[in-house]
């Protein structure tokens, strides 16, 4: 009579992802906040210990320093794997700042402020599945980190 149809797939809509222009300001927009605000009047937020911390799109806080870090090894891993130069000087310099208190120089601020579009440009052209991979590489990291020095402290 007919031909043999193929049995249908059930239909699975795709994942919804956000477009990498988006997804980088997402990372890159609350570090610009953090340096418009230090060149504004020289201050950023702190916790009540103390540490300085800032607020997401989300109004989440989240320590600076561990936020930073986070983003260098998440580019630096980006730059391992695909071959791409990401200019992270400042952005350690600024790291150390935050992370042991100690005086911001205006350089610093000068270097993360002219490596600011050259990496939303890095992270906007990125290849998404990349990049999504990498974050889990990174999560990954900081666990194991986090969790290696919960060990040392308790040994």
């Amino acid at each position: 009579m007919g031909q043999s149809q193929k049995p249908r797939r059930k239909y699975r809509p795709k994942d919804v992802r956000t477009p990498m222009l988006v997804g980088t300001d997402l990372v890159l927009r609350p570090l610009e906040r953090i340096i418009e605000r230090i060149c504004i009047d020289g201050t950023t937020n702190v916790s009540r210990r103390g540490t300085p911390m800032f607020q997401n799109g989300s109004s989440e806080w989240f320590d600076t320093a561990e936020a930073i870090d986070g983003v260098i090894l998440h580019l630096e891993m980006y730059s391992l794997r695909t071959g791409i130069a990401v200019p992270l000087d400042a952005l350690r310099e600024l790291h150390i700042a935050f992370k042991y208190a100690v005086p911001i120089f205006e350089r610093t601020l000068d270097g993360v402020t002219a490596a600011m579009p050259v990496l939303r440009r890095i992270m906007s052209a990125a290849d998404p599945d990349v990049m999504i991979d990498i974050l889990r590489q990174t999560q990954i990291k900081i666990e194991l980190d986090k969790k290696a020095e919960r060990e040392r402290i308790a040994a």
